[in-house]
């Protein structure tokens, strides 16, 4: 089998972006020999059972993840109309699914303002080694500030996602 997995797979659950469902992402990875792959939808988590199943019907190991929206603080988030950034969150295992559900659920009932939010705070709180957090895409932060010629904001936004190991271990800024 192939060492290459897709980490940022939407599926119909990212309304207007995807439009496989679980069972295609899972089929299309066992057709073409791939041991694994994930999901990481807009903002939602509602399409995990369904690829869980997927994945055991086809012989794919699971990822469970999602695209979260990110933004550097709910609480100076202001009118809550400033740019939502990309976030991919991974689970690891059990431990850190249980943490994205949780945050998902924080960012639908809590920090909802036309999108579920997350920020560095509510990070904080549920990435460590049960989470790995990649930066998302174009639409990541870090790349955004970069795009804008502001590299003090790329430079913070590094740096303070990598400032304490042992709660942002494992982020990657590979896309």
């Amino acid at each position: 089998m192939s060492d290459f997995v897709h980490l940022h797979c939407h599926s119909e659950y990212s309304l207007l972006d995807g439009m496989s469902t679980p069972l295609d992402i899972a089929t299309i990875a066992s057709t073409n020999g791939q041991y694994a792959a994930s999901i990481t939808d807009h903002g939602t988590m509602g399409g995990v059972l369904k690829f869980q199943e997927a994945c055991r019907k086809t012989g794919v190991k699971p990822i469970f993840g999602v695209e979260a929206y990110f933004v550097d603080s709910i609480a100076s988030d202001g009118d809550g109309k400033h740019e939502r950034f990309h976030l991919i969150l991974l689970a690891k295992n059990n431990d850190g699914l249980k943490k994205l559900f949780k945050a998902s659920q924080t960012g639908w009932t809590n920090n909802f303002y036309y999108k579920p939010r997350i920020d560095f705070d509510l990070l904080e709180d549920i990435v460590d080694n049960d989470i790995i957090a990649l930066s998302g895409c174009l639409g990541g932060a870090i790349c955004k500030a970069i795009e804008a010629g502001n590299s003090a904001r790329a430079e913070y936004l590094s740096e303070r996602f990598i400032k304490d190991q042992n709660q942002f271990k494992g982020y990657r800024d590979w896309e």
